[in-house]
């Protein structure tokens, strides 16, 4: 028979990260203690979550995609994640980072890829999505100290990313530009290039 420590001590181990292996992607999340930088990379209508303890020099991070969208959704990992986080950091000082849940763009005559119709449906999904998020966060860890830092079109995607020693952090936006012309392309094949800004936290 398993004791409950020993089965939370191996299930918080599993999910130890270091610096060859820093990437949290979708539906998974991870731990780094002491040193390196965790990543949440490719945050979309996805949200990122990072639970960060100065005192520790622990940073915790998931990426959860919209609720429902698969059988092994955010229902399960968000809960999981933020008790291991309760349980292993100092709720008094830990500092907290929401972000992502990005939404398309409502106009009827935006170019892009997807129907009004879809956008609109999309959209209600993320915005049910970030409430949930933030609820939990909120059940379960408390009135701590939150950054929220969620997004809209232009706005394409987010890299989040935490320096483990000093707390540091910065998200990395990818913002739609307007198409350019690229020679021998047919026009159905041009590319919709990216431009990229860093926001950092303070």
């Amino acid at each position: 028979m398993k004791l409950p420590y020993l089965t939370a001590r191996r299930e918080w181990n599993r999910h130890r990260r270091n610096s060859s292996n820093s990437n949290i992607d979708m539906w998974q999340w991870g731990w780094m203690q002491g040193e390196g930088k965790l990543n949440i990379p490719g945050l979309g209508p996805c949200i990122g979550v990072k639970v960060y303890d100065p005192g520790k020099q622990l940073a915790i991070g998931g990426h959860f995609p919209v609720r429902g969208n698969l059988p092994d959704s955010s229902d399960r990992h968000l809960p999981e994640m933020l008790r291991q986080a309760k349980r292993r950091t100092q709720l008094d000082k830990i500092q907290v980072w929401i972000g992502g849940g990005l939404l398309w763009s409502e106009k009827p005559d935006e170019d892009t890829i997807f129907s009004l119709e879809r956008r609109l449906r999309s959209n209600a999904e993320t915005r049910a999505h970030r409430d949930w998020v933030q609820a939990t966060v909120a059940k379960l860890l408390g009135p701590v100290a939150t950054v929220v830092e969620f997004g809209a079109s232009p706005i394409c995607g987010m890299d989040h990313t935490v320096d483990v020693a000093t707390g540091d952090s910065a998200t990395i936006y990818q913002v739609h530009t307007p198409k350019v012309p690229v020679t021998g392309l047919q026009p159905e094949a041009q590319p919709e290039p990216l431009r990229q800004f860093e926001y950092g936290l303070v």
